[in-house]
């Protein structure tokens, strides 16, 4: 299982910004985004960029987008967040256990996780 972007970690508005920054770029140019990204005093080379420009412009593809490019990047992150926890769940529960209870597992993990 690979780790977690570590641009989810960013503050949403840089998200929000590094996502129509791609948009903009067509999803390309990540080293000029990367230097934007260590201009504001935060880590991401290239190949992170890239790997989660892809991983965005599938989620894009795969859904039809609605809302502010705000809404957007929480439900992003929050998209993100789920199948993270979708994967520690599966991780945690023995072998051959329904996908149904894998699942409530997986919601237990991200209410706790995002409890206010």
């Amino acid at each position: 299982m690979p780790p977690p972007s570590k641009l989810l970690s960013l503050a949403d508005d840089v998200l929000e910004q590094l996502d129509e920054r791609l948009r903009q770029s067509q999803f390309s140019n990540y080293q000029a985004h990367s230097e934007w990204l260590q201009s504001l005093g935060h880590t991401g080379g290239k190949t992170t960029i890239h790997a989660y420009a892809q991983a965005h412009r599938q989620r894009i593809k795969s859904r039809t987008i609605t809302g502010s490019p705000a809404q957007l990047a929480v439900s992003t992150k929050s998209a993100d967040q789920r199948i993270e926890c979708l994967k520690v769940a599966a991780s945690l529960v023995p072998v051959g256990v329904p996908v149904a209870q894998i699942k409530d597992v997986a919601g237990d993990l991200y209410n706790w996780a995002n409890r206010t």
